[in-house]
């Protein structure tokens, strides 16, 4: 909802319950300067009689609009900018619209608003350039106690039409596109072009082993490996030790199994194929391996017993 819908029912609102009162508006002048003063211009308006032709605008122009209203002065002022047809000159109908404050002085109530050419408004810079200017006062309603001092209790409300205003084209910026007129063509819209793909790495490339590194700690593995078994070797050469059971073999197995399904997900596995296979031989060497102990336990005893 546009500001000036709202601000026109605000102001119907204040004349419900009571007849509203006429605000006395008095001495409109307006005051067209330029920063080198050689075309200063001033028109007198007269109440609900705006100005026949438009006042245009230099890059430079300064707009200062005066009057003076009834005491005690309104509550509210304001100055509406509504666009115009460029073409036909009539307020457009689903053209925008701008308000803005005007102070007024409590003591006298003396108004003044100045726009200036090189200062314009961010609304109005993006406006057509073409706008009608009109000006409403108001006061809401007083209760009983304030009525005394002010001598009325009813609502006060003034509207008038005051003048055409065009604005300079230098100054002003093209009007923000609506999101309904967007082109949904892709190679007008530039929302519709495609993206550039995103690929995310961990690093710029895989580091390479040459053959004869990868070698060379191949056999630096197995001469560890067969040295630890010369040891083991040797420190059971001396002893007698009983031959494991099937059930002892059948545990290494499942070991060994579990080694080599380690070894395949560090190579190129994924968690989710690498972990039921995993789990399930896990269990399977647990129970081998409770039956591998209980052997070994039958077996202490025996020997225990021939002794």
């Amino acid at each position: 909802m546009r500001w000036s819908t709202i601000f026109t029912a605000a102001c119907s609102l204040l004349a419900l319950g009571a007849s509203a009162i006429d605000i006395e508006v008095k001495d409109i002048k307006v005051l067209l300067t330029t920063a080198t003063g050689g075309s200063d211009k001033t028109f007198k308006l007269q109440p609900n009689r705006p100005l026949d032709k438009p006042i245009d605008l230099e890059t430079d122009s300064i707009l200062r609009l005066t009057f003076t209203t009834s005491t005690p002065p309104p509550k509210y002022a304001h100055l509406e900018f509504k666009e115009k047809d460029t073409n036909t000159g009539v307020i457009a109908v689903r053209g925008k619209s701008w308000i803005y404050e005007v102070p007024i002085k409590p003591s006298d109530g003396k108004a003044r608003f100045d726009l200036k050419s090189t200062q314009l408004p961010a609304g109005l810079r993006r406006s057509s350039g073409r706008l009608a200017l009109s000006l409403t006062l108001s006061s809401p309603s007083t209760s009983s106690s304030s009525a005394s001092s002010s001598g009325s209790s009813s609502p006060s409300y003034y509207s008038s039409d005051l003048l055409t205003l065009s604005l300079p084209s230098k100054r002003l910026l093209p009007p923000l596109p609506h999101r309904h007129a967007l082109s949904t063509k892709a190679e007008l819209d530039p929302a519709f072009r495609p993206q550039e793909e995103i690929l995310w790495t961990f690093s710029t490339g895989e580091k390479q082993v040459g053959w004869v590194v990868g070698l060379l700690g191949s056999l630096v593995l197995l001469v560890q490996a067969g040295w630890v078994g010369g040891l083991i070797s040797n420190l059971l050469s001396g002893r007698k030790t009983p031959s494991p059971t099937r059930n002892g073999y059948s545990f290494l197995l499942t070991l060994l199994g579990l080694e080599g399904l380690i070894v395949k997900y560090w190579i190129n596995g994924r968690i989710y194929t690498f972990l039921p296979p995993f789990l399930g031989l896990a269990l399977v060497s647990a129970y081998i391996g409770k039956n591998a102990l209980r052997d070994v336990q039958v077996d202490r005893l025996a020997s225990r017993l021939r002794a």
